[in-house]
């Protein structure tokens, strides 16, 4: 047999192994090797290089899904503030105990606060205008805080500004008899009703 003066190494782990091992000492992986015919370094280095490709596609796609998966995560759930500040139909419900709770998104806040029918009116010295009327909440569950809100309007049509009233804790069947005022007003329009 014909020996050289380099060092044999293991064909998986890259250990020194003697020329005449079938066996790695340090993984116990075959050689593959008729004793006195181990790898060189440079034999090695060349087999390990024709796995990278495989290696390097293996880490690019778990990278991708980690990505893709992080990015999932965080359009998760929106943040109650700004759900309320693009959507104020969306309600919270914040009860002892249970934290605040979204309402379910196919609820229409606007559609189960029932308005009752209003009245306005003009007070003796023209100085504020004032709506009174009646909002029911058959949503089926508690709400921490309700505002109604009316666009006022001068006898040519014009925007004088607006009447909003407000009220804290309105419960699951009942009703609030609210009292919207603002600057004296030929006419109102109903605007918008949040909840949450």
């Amino acid at each position: 047999m014909h020996e050289t003066s380099e060092p044999s190494y293991c064909t998986q782990c890259g250990k020194t192994v003697f020329r005449s091992a079938q066996f790695c000492d340090q993984c116990g992986s075959p050689t593959g090797q008729v004793p006195g015919q181990a790898l060189t370094q440079r034999e090695v280095a060349g087999k390990s290089s024709a796995h990278r490709p495989a290696a390097i596609l293996k880490t690019v796609l778990f990278l991708i899904f980690a990505v893709l998966v992080v990015w999932w995560w965080m359009q998760g759930p929106e943040d109650d503030t700004k759900s309320k500040a693009t959507n104020p139909s969306r309600s919270t419900d914040e009860s002892p105990g249970r934290g605040v709770a979204s309402a379910p998104a196919t609820m229409d806040v606007a559609s189960c606060l029932e308005r009752g029918k209003r009245s306005s009116e003009v007070d003796e010295y023209e100085i504020a205008s004032t709506i009174v009327g009646t909002v029911k909440n058959n949503c089926g569950r508690d709400f921490s805080y309700v505002e109604i809100e009316f666009k006022l309007f001068d006898r040519k049509g014009n925007v004088l500004g607006t009447a909003i009233a407000n009220q804290a804790n309105l419960r699951a069947g009942e009703t609030w008899r609210y009292k919207a005022t603002g600057a004296p007003a030929y006419s109102n329009r109903f605007e918008s009703i949040t909840a949450y």
